[in-house]
C-alpha cells in the first residue's frame, strides 16, 4: 500500500532532466512514487540524435541547457536520466554539480549506490538499448565488481519499449531471469522500459530484488538533499529506503 508523508507546507523542489524522449509511460509512472512534499519537474532536452555517437562529448551543451531550468524551477537538486549520457560523457555528473552547485544525481551514480548497498556482485542487466550501449554499461559495472547478464529485448528501436505494458515488463524479466540463472538483483536501465508497477511484484513471485533507475535516482537525490521518504508498493529500495553510500 502507498504510504506516503502528508503534504508539508513548504516542497522541496527537485528536476528530472532527460534528453529525450519526451513522453512515455515512465512519466506517469515515477509520479506514482514522488512524495507528496516533493515538487518533481521533468524537462526534454531533446538531444538524442541518430547514434549514441551523437550525444558523445556534448556535457558542455548539457550544462548550458540544464542552467536556465534550474532557475527557472527554483531546484535545490536534478537527476540526469539514462546511464548512457554519463557514458558517453564521464564526469558529468561532478560538472554539472560543480556549475549548478546543487546536489545532482545520474542514473549510473544512483543505481550503483543502490546495489552497493545490496552488495550485489552479479546481476541481470535489463534495457531496451543495443548492444553496443549494453556492452558500455557491463564494461562499466565490471570496474566496479560487478558482473552485469545482459538481457537483449530484440527491439527494432529502443522506444518501442514504451509501448511495452506493465504485464509485458513483468512476462519479459521473468523469461530473463530464468535464462540468466542465479543473480543478485535485478537492474533496470532505460526509463522508457517502465517496471515501476510491477517491480512489487516481480520482488515478491520472482524472490529477487530489483533496483530501477528512475527509483534509484529519486531515492539517492532525496537523500543527499536530506530527506528520507520510505514508501510501500514499488519495491525493496522504496520501502526501506536504505541510507546511501
Amino acid at each position: 500500500m502507498d504510504k506516503r508523508p502528508e503534504k508539508k507546507s513548504e516542497e522541496t523542489r527537485i528536476g528530472f532532466v532527460t534528453l529525450g524522449p519526451s513522453s512515455g509511460p515512465h512519466f506517469n509512472s515515477m509520479r506514482l512514487i514522488v512524495p507528496n512534499e516533493v515538487r518533481w519537474d521533468a524537462e526534454v532536452l531533446g538531444l538524442y540524435g541518430e547514434s549514441w555517437e551523437d550525444i558523445k562529448g556534448i556535457t558542455s551543451v548539457i550544462i548550458s541547457r540544464t542552467s536556465p531550468l534550474v532557475a527557472k524551477h527554483c531546484w535545490q537538486g536534478i537527476t540526469l536520466a539514462a546511464a548512457i549520457v554519463e557514458l558517453m560523457n564521464p564526469g558529468i555528473r561532478e560538472r554539472l554539480q560543480e556549475e549548478l552547485q546543487i546536489p545532482v544525481t545520474t542514473a549510473l551514480d544512483a543505481v550503483v549506490s543502490a546495489l552497493q548497498v545490496l552488495s550485489a556482485k552479479r546481476i541481470l542487466l535489463i534495457t531496451p538499448m543495443d548492444e553496443y550501449a549494453n556492452k558500455l554499461h557491463q564494461e562499466y559495472l565490471a570496474k566496479i565488481g560487478i558482473e552485469a547478464i545482459s538481457s537483449p529485448l530484440l527491439l527494432k528501436n529502443y522506444l518501442d519499449a514504451g509501448g511495452l505494458s506493465p504485464e509485458d515488463v513483468y512476462a519479459l524479466t521473468k523469461e530473463a531471469l530464468v535464462v540468466a540463472g542465479k543473480v543478485d538483483a535485478i537492474y533496470f536501465q532505460g526509463a522508457i522500459l517502465d517496471p515501476i508497477r510491477v517491480i512489487d511484484r516481480i520482488e515478491t513471485e520472482m524472490n529477487i530484488t530489483v533496483v530501477a533507475s528512475m527509483p534509484a535516482m529519486l531515492w539517492r537525490l532525496l537523500s543527499r538533499l536530506g530527506l528520507r521518504c520510505p514508501m510501500g508498493g514499488y519495491g525493496w529500495l522504496m520501502r526501506a529506503w536504505p541510507n546511501a553510500e
